[in-house]
Parts: structure tokens; sequence; C-alpha cells
């Protein structure tokens, strides 16, 4: 970071800062979901992240390389790669533009971060994202105020009604993960030296932890588990700070742990809420699991593959794996993003995203 940093000896101007800051709110808050809710709109802030994006990028003029870094190139890369051979087999013009807007978006906020940073210090900045990502998974706790917002979606209405708190999101699911962001940035800002906010951070996994299990989303509280045992392994320094911590994620382990085999039946659950416990205990006692356990992402996985396997060079084109033909997993989408790259894009797309994320 320092040697990208010296890069641009001009810090960030106060315009530039607060066209970040409006980007981080409304996308860690997932506002424009707001905006749905609300006004079955699902774009209306998009027209402000775009002016936004433009105002930091435009003068300072697109540079991408020091600022972007080299994960950032292939990241861009690989999005040319899908919209070039995607675009080829399948001219689905208004997906396209979703992902030139998210290529600026990216530009924009790498430009940003290192400016900022120039200018304040990357603890200001995880500062800002932490705190923007809690808000926004915290809107979860929001759900039982929403519930007349939510009838206007059909499967926002389910998921609620079955038991699902949503917050801003129109997916349980999407609410799983803004909380595994928001941990993560939570998790990183504790690592940083000399942070002086220890307390006010682990009140924040505290609560970004209750909202996780209120989604009953089980990827997303699997994947919690994880994040919180590497933690521990990380911070195994032996000092005190770190012996407390370990100490907490070994608690909420246990109790995790516990709730997930067994401890649950002590409680009264919806149908759906209780499905998904169920599930998450097999995966964790090792029992025998079926498809339905994993939310159908097994038959979903194998039904993109078949599909992506009728064209393999040039792939299906934009948008053809969001909804697959009827005899590949009922028509569904594939959910699963590496395999959705591959089969709308084809092997080269695949092999420079692979060099993405290698």
């Amino acid at each position: 970071m320092r040697s990208i940093v010296t890069t641009y000896r001009v810090p960030a101007k106060k315009y530039e800062i607060f066209a970040f800051l409006l980007l981080a709110f409304i996308c860690f808050g997932n506002l424009n979901g707001l905006t749905l809710l609300f006004f079955s709109q699902t774009q209306v802030l998009s027209v402000v992240i775009l002016a936004a994006t433009v105002t930091i990028l435009g003068p300072r003029g697109f540079r991408f390389g020091p600022a972007m870094g080299k994960t950032g190139v292939w990241l861009l890369a690989c999005i040319g790669f899908l919209l070039a051979f995607g675009l080829a087999v399948n001219p689905g013009l208004t997906l396209a533009l979703r992902y030139v807007a998210t290529a600026l978006l990216i530009s924009g906020t790498a430009l940003a971060t290192v400016l900022i940073v120039w200018r304040f210090n990357v603890g200001w900045l995880l500062g800002v994202v932490t705190v923007s990502s809690c808000l926004g998974a915290w809107t979860v706790f929001l759900s039982p105020f929403l519930g007349s917002l939510y009838a206007n979606k059909s499967l926002s209405e389910h998921s609620f009604e079955s038991g699902r708190y949503l917050g801003f999101f129109t997916n349980p699911n999407e609410t799983g993960f803004a909380a595994i962001w928001a941990i993560i940035c939570c998790f990183a800002y504790l690592l940083m030296p000399g942070q002086k906010h220890t307390k006010a951070i682990i009140a924040a996994l505290a609560i970004t932890s209750v909202g996780l299990l209120l989604s009953f989303c089980r990827s997303a509280i699997l994947t919690s588990i994880v994040l919180y045992v590497f933690y521990a392994l990380v911070m195994s320094r032996g000092t005190r700070r770190s012996r407390s911590m370990i100490f907490g994620g070994s608690v909420l382990c246990l109790v995790a742990y516990w709730f997930f085999t067994g401890g649950y039946t002590n409680f009264d659950w919806k149908s759906q809420q209780l499905r998904r416990i169920q599930s998450i205990e097999k995966i964790i006692t090792g029992q025998r699991t079926e498809s339905s356990d994993l939310g159908g992402r097994l038959d979903g996985a194998k039904g993109a593959i078949h599909y992506w396997s009728t064209s393999p060079v040039l792939g299906h084109g934009l948008g053809s794996f969001h909804r697959m033909p009827d005899r590949y997993f009922n028509g569904l989408g594939c959910h699963n993003t590496h395999l959705a790259i591959l089969g709308e894009g084809g092997i080269l797309t695949g092999l420079v995203y692979l060099a993405f994320l290698g």
C-alpha cells in the first residue's frame, strides 16, 4: 500500500471524500434495496453511484495501474473477457451495462482508496467501511417493521413469513452475506496495530452475529464459524488481548456447536427455520446430507456443468446461467459464480478468472 500511495502525491479533495462516503453507505447499506421495497425500483440510487464514481475518476483520469494493483487489473480483464465473449453469443445489453458500471465502480473506489489513505490513513478508511457495512447488515433488525413492504415481493414475503429476516435486502441469503462482510471488516480492524476501539468492535461482532442467525442463511452461518476459528488461529500470539479473544471465540463456537447439535430442540421453530437448522446439524455432525440440505446447490452445479459442456469454448452468452433451459436444474440459475462465468464466457474467460483468483 505504501508504494501505491506514494505514486499519488496529491491527497483526496473534499468532494472526492464525500463521493467515497456516498458509495460506501449506498453500497454496503444496500440502499438500492430500500428503494426497491418502497418504490419497486431497483436503480434509483444507481444514478448517484455513477455520479459519485465519475466524480472520483474524472479529475484524476483513468490511471488504473498503481491504484488497481495486479489483482484489480486481472478482475477488470475478467469482466472484459466475459463481456467480449458473452456479447458475441448473446447480446444482452442490459446486463452488459451492469458489468460496465461494476468495472467503473471498482476503478473509482480503488482510486479513492489510495487518495484517502494518502490524506488520512488505512485505519480511517477501514473504519468507514466497517461502520457502513455493519449498519447495512444491522438493517436485519428492522425486518419486523418492513413486513408490509415485503408483501410487494413474493420471494421476500415467503421468506419473511417463514421466519427469515431480510432487512433492506430482498433475499435473506444476501442479508446473511452482508453480515459476513461486516464480520470480515471487524476482524480486519481488530488485526490493525494500535487500534483503540476493541470493545466497540467486539460488540459490533456480537450484534452482527445475532443478525446473521436471524437470516437463517446456512452457508453464511457455516462461513462465520470458519471465520471465527481462523481469526482465533491468527490471534494465537500469547498476548492478553489475543487470549481474551480466543476465549470469547471458543465460547461462541461451543455455544454454536451445542445449539446446532441438539440445543435447538429446546425452542419452538417454524418449519423452514427448523429444516435449515437441521441441515446445518447434518453438516456439522458429518451425517449424510441430501440435495435439499444444501439448498439444491450441488444439483445446480451439475446442471451448469452439463449445460456448459454443450458449448465449452465460447459459452452461452451473458445471463444464460442466471436462468438455464428447463432441462438443466429445472430452468433455475446455477447459483454458482465460478460456473456461471465459465458457462457464459467460455474456456478463455474461465482461465482469466482463474488467473484473477490465483
